[in-house]
């Protein structure tokens, strides 16, 4: 239908690069909502582990963590 954009979001997004056996690292928070849409800087050592595995080391990863 013209003018209509299907917005996925992340675990949505998530669900289907474990699909196609793609590496993803996913952070979901329990009872959150769009307040912690920013940047997670609690966890950006995580998250930097994470683009050095992948990207840099070439290392397969799919993460999901629940806080």
């Amino acid at each position: 239908e013209p003018g209509y954009l299907i917005l996925d979001g992340s675990r949505s997004i998530a669900d289907r690069l474990k699909e196609l056996d793609t590496p993803y690292m996913i952070y979901s928070f329990t009872g959150a909502r769009h307040e912690i849409s920013s940047i997670p800087f609690p966890y950006l050592k995580e998250v930097f582990q994470y683009f050095d595995d992948v990207f840099l080391n070439k290392v397969h990863q799919q993460i999901e963590i629940v806080r």
